[in-house]
């Protein structure tokens, strides 16, 4: 228990810190969010890269969430995605004051097929070049 609180606050100052030092690339809108990514901020272990992706909202959230900074995976190989960690914040781009953040759980926490047409696709070039 004491190493998974370790690695969800390491994340969580590796999120606060990516956000204010991140360049972020704009992916595109989709509902009510405008999606973007880091493509300075990957690690890539054999076929599986790791990621930061931040959701911008379009209307600040009923619980103050304006944006948010998430981890994700991709398997290049099997073209799957799962999330790991998400930090909320009460600015855009992941600025202002840090309202929560969660580990992934239950089916986010699981690899799931990449969708044909979705946003995450159109980046998964960029992320998987090696």
């Amino acid at each position: 228990m004491r190493t998974l609180r370790r690695l969800a606050l390491g994340l969580a100052f590796s999120a606060a810190a990516l956000s204010a030092s991140a360049e972020w690339k704009w992916i595109g809108r989709s509902g009510d969010f405008i999606y973007y990514y880091d493509p300075q901020a990957k690690t890539r272990v054999a076929d599986i890269v790791t990621y930061w992706q931040m959701l911008d909202y379009v209307d600040v959230a009923p619980d103050g969430t304006a944006s948010m900074a998430i981890q994700r995976q991709i398997d290049c190989a099997r073209l799957e995605s799962k999330q790991l960690f998400k930090v909320r914040f009460n600015d855009e781009m992941g600025k202002g004051d840090r309202l929560g953040q969660e580990r992934a759980a239950g089916d986010a926490a699981e690899f799931i097929p990449i969708v044909p047409g979705t946003l995450e696709m159109k980046i998964q070039p960029a992320l998987c070049a090696k």
